[in-house]
């Protein structure tokens, strides 16, 4: 079995179970973010939504959480009353 094969089932057991699948990497960043002692918060979160977006999860549109709503569209920079 060679990368794309499990790449194709990754993405068809995401594709069935997407909750599942969101629930998994929001843990996944939570502890690498526990370990790393905080120091990658914003840079796990950006990744973590990414990786929920190209397989179809996190379509409540509840990425950038706590954060600023506009921060994205400002290079990660909250929003200076433009």
């Amino acid at each position: 079995m060679d990368f794309d094969d499990l790449k194709n089932k990754a993405k068809d057991m995401i594709s069935q179970h997407p909750d599942q699948a969101d629930q998994g990497i929001d843990k996944a960043r939570e502890f690498i973010d526990q370990k790393t002692g905080g120091k990658h918060s914003d840079q796990l979160q950006q990744g973590a939504d990414k990786l929920e977006q190209s397989f179809g999860g996190n379509q409540n549109g509840d990425q950038n959480q706590g954060g600023d709503p506009n921060a994205d569209q400002n290079g990660g920079q909250p929003n200076q009353g433009q």
